[in-house]
């Protein structure tokens, strides 16, 4: 407010991004793989290896009823159903009823998530304690079956999730070169050591410091760069959603499953809804949490993510720099 609605005004930009960023994401993923697909061979293998084989694809449902769905009747059917979509908007409207209690009662309640929130993570880190040894022996099972092709497939996913990520990275560096006044060569400098932080550390957390360093070398004023960047560190991962998009309609090529326009949309959404919720470090930390809800939104097979967790560090550097 006492900005003059700076805040309000870059969270409307940062929400069309985001959708734009996953809406080309939508459509850019699958023209990619169908003029360069997947290994066929290696798709095969990589399929057959992994456990439980393809999920029942649920078929598109009218466009008023998938309306509909998205407003939970009963949430807690929804959260026991795995529908993540209905889930994600009802937790989004709790939390807006949240904010307009007396403090007491939002304290109480925040107390209480938060510990639910805290018991979760020590069971992720248990369970990522014993993820190196699950995915050893499914790279193991893997490459027995598939030998090298597997090396090439994973390459070739590699390959395309980044391209994606920095497409969407993309669109914020063409705002500043054609909507902003600072010259080419000037911006460069300013963001070679973000760049430079991005690459090493893999998180724009840390890159933050840097960030406001490199907007004040380019003159952006203290009010704006102290308020637009550790909101932009906090809700604005554009890489986020087109990436973890990307992933989803990947899987979706290598089982040769045929998204109808519903599920990608409701894919698009659900993965620009949780990108705000996710933690701006190494992606890997996050996988899971960010993944399996978009999976889950389409009805896709979640028995790949495991193995492509053990090469997420790579196309991280895309997501960080983006």
């Amino acid at each position: 407010a006492e900005r003059g609605g700076l805040a309000a005004r870059a969270l409307v930009v940062f929400a069309i991004l985001l959708l734009v960023a996953t809406s080309l994401t939508a459509l850019v993923a699958p023209a990619l793989l169908s003029v360069w697909p997947a290994p066929a061979e290696a798709a095969a293998a990589l399929r057959a290896a992994a456990a439980g084989g393809l999920a029942k694809i649920p078929e598109t449902p009218p466009l008023a009823d998938w309306l509909r769905a998205f407003i939970p009747a009963n949430p807690v059917k929804a959260a026991a159903e795995g529908a993540m979509a209905s889930l994600v908007v009802f937790a989004l409207i709790f939390g807006l009823a949240v904010s307009r209690l007396d403090s007491a009662r939002r304290e109480a309640l925040v107390l209480v998530f938060d510990g639910v929130q805290a018991a979760m993570m020590v069971i992720v880190r248990w369970v990522l304690a014993l993820a190196p040894l699950g995915v050893f022996l499914l790279a193991l099972t893997v490459g027995a079956r598939t030998g090298v092709g597997a090396v090439g497939l994973l390459g070739h996913y590699v390959v395309v999730i980044t391209l994606m990520c920095l497409m969407a990275g993309a669109l914020g560096l063409g705002a500043a070169l054609f909507g902003g006044r600072t010259p080419p060569g000037e911006l460069a400098a300013a963001m070679t050591p973000v760049g430079a932080m991005a690459i090493s550390t893999q998180s724009s957390l840390a890159c933050l410091p840097v960030m406001l360093a490199a907007c004040a070398r380019l003159g952006v004023p203290e009010g704006v760069r102290g308020l637009v960047l550790p909101m932009g560190v906090a809700l604005f991962r554009i890489t986020s959603p087109a990436g973890n998009l990307a992933v989803a309609l990947y899987v979706a090529h290598l089982y040769g499953v045929q998204l109808g326009a519903g599920q990608v949309i409701a894919g698009a959404l659900v993965a620009a809804l949780v990108s705000l919720a996710a933690v701006g470090v190494a992606s890997s930390v996050s996988f899971f949490t960010t993944l399996v809800p978009i999976f889950m939104s389409v009805g896709l097979p979640l028995e790949l993510l495991p193995l492509l967790l053990a090469v997420e560090t790579f196309p991280d550097f895309s997501r960080t720099l983006g």
